[in-house]
């Protein structure tokens, strides 16, 4: 393989990297505020402690990518995917 391909090889595979990492992002945010969400519906004591499990668990998977994504220094992607996705919702 010659070096520029290799090159092309490695790029996409840190695109691939980051795409995966800003997804991740962004559906555990969503997890997360469901799994508030049902925290705050939660009657019986066995379900509120299941969501309390849920959202400590959702928390530290986010701050797992959150650190990723500022190693590579994604902030900005994300920050324009989120701004995104609340002009979709909105409109």
């Amino acid at each position: 393989m010659t070096q520029t391909m290799e090159k092309r090889r490695a790029r996409k595979l840190e695109r691939e990297d980051a795409l995966a990492i800003i997804l991740g992002l962004t559906r555990t945010g969503e997890e997360l505020k469901a799994a508030r969400i049902d925290f705050n519906m939660a009657v019986e004591p066995e379900l509120v402690e299941a969501c309390v499990y849920r959202i400590n668990a959702l928390q530290s998977q986010y701050a797992y990518y959150l650190r990723l994504a500022k190693e590579r220094e994604l902030a900005q992607s994300y920050g324009a995917l989120c701004s995104r996705q609340k002009q979709e919702a909105k409109g």
